[in-house]
């Protein structure tokens, strides 16, 4: 799970959120969770997430086969073993075989019922973390290992929601925090106790807050951020050392070729034809360069694997909490791998040239459609 404790929930205000707010078409509530698959007597691991019923309703999706969850699917704790597979998952694991509805998969130790298929390349809200299988989010306690729906002290349920038509965001930051407020103070500041005053009048001026969330749920863009910047700092330095290097040499071999061009000028030729010729082969030099460049790159781009994240348009709600044994969230993203080619022969070629027409002895004489937003908690 990407994100820390200041970004999740815990269930019992997810519920009241969701049935106290007026501003978004649905709020929904999810959390990986690492799966154990089973089924025909082979097993693997995998990645899952719980989600609300409005889960998929608020992303609009529809199905490849069968159905996916509605609010009827998540509303007993533990009353609901049903499962929705990913696409990719089905395809890869079942060949894409229709018979696998209404079967039976095992989910860590629990029989459920496939119900349905996700669309095609929707692998889940967060970034860098795509999931297998989707289960209701009363699953939590066979799934997790763990029952704490009941619990407002135990933080783990990521939230989104989309807006209602007509509900600006400014609306909406004031309408959500209206039923919030509420909540803190009269309910939850109440658990607090043992808190030192200085920590209990921040946990009471809580307040969420709306950000963008069209790139899905994660903090890996932002903690690549510095990582990416001194990856494309120090290939600038490389490149530009190169560009450096290879300049050099076509000086060098322009010094060699004075007399030639010393010729050519006596024949009457003039000096931009010199510097076209030169640039000439130095976009030879720069095309050839190219060219191999792709044919060793080709063979290894065909035999490495690349994984899209679709993000579909939908709300993200993040809210801050205290210090509590269920803060500690492991962030999971992907390692990325980036390849940046430049040839320097191209700039290497005019150097060159200027040279050579210097040196000739005097004698002789370069969509806004409306996205969803993302609920973050601020302190005022």
């Amino acid at each position: 799970m990407t994100g820390d404790a200041d970004h999740i929930f815990s269930y019992p205000m997810f519920r009241d959120l969701e049935r106290e707010q007026t501003v978004f078409t649905g709020i929904a509530g999810h959390r990986s969770f690492d799966a154990n698959l089973a089924h025909g007597g082979q097993t693997t691991s995998s990645q899952g997430t719980l989600v609300s019923g409005s889960y998929f309703p608020v992303l609009g999706l529809q199905p490849a086969i069968g159905r996916l969850f509605t609010p009827d699917d998540d509303r007993t704790p533990g009353g609901h073993p049903v499962v929705v597979l990913a696409y990719d998952h089905w395809r890869i694991r079942f060949d894409e075989s229709p018979a696998i509805l209404n079967d039976t998969l095992i989910v860590n130790g629990e029989a459920m019922t496939v119900v349905g298929v996700a669309p095609r390349g929707f692998h889940g809200t967060t970034v860098g973390e795509p999931s297998d299988v989707f289960v209701p989010l009363t699953m939590s306690a066979p799934m997790r290992g763990r029952d704490n729906l009941d619990n407002r002290r135990s933080y783990w349920v990521y939230l989104f929601a989309r807006l209602s038509p007509g509900v600006s965001i400014n609306a909406a930051r004031t309408g959500i925090n209206v039923p919030f407020v509420a909540i803190i103070n009269d309910v939850e500041l109440a658990l607090q106790q043992g808190s030192s005053d200085r920590t209990l009048e921040r946990f009471a001026a809580k307040q969420i807050d709306l950000v963008a969330g069209a790139r899905g749920q994660s903090e890996l863009h932002r903690e690549a951020v510095a990582p990416l910047f001194l990856l494309i700092g120090v290939t600038g330095v490389v490149l530009l050392i190169a560009c450096v290097n290879i300049a050099n040499l076509l000086l060098a071999k322009t010094a060699e070729r004075a007399g030639e061009m010393a010729v050519r000028l006596s024949m009457g030729a003039t000096r931009g034809q010199l510097i076209r010729q030169l640039l000439a082969e130095s976009l030879l030099l720069a095309g050839v360069g190219g060219l191999g460049g792709l044919l060793v790159a080709n063979p290894y781009c065909s035999t490495t694997r690349v994984s899209s994240i679709t993000v579909w348009p939908s709300l993200t709600l993040r809210c801050p909490s205290p210090r509590s044994s269920s803060r500690s969230v492991p962030n999971r993203g992907p390692s990325s791998r980036f390849s940046v080619r430049s040839n320097p022969r191209v700039g290497g070629g005019v150097p060159g040239s200027t040279r050579a027409s210097h040196s000739i002895p005097a004698s002789l004489s370069s969509p806004r459609s409306k996205f969803p937003y993302a609920l973050v908690p601020r302190i005022v």
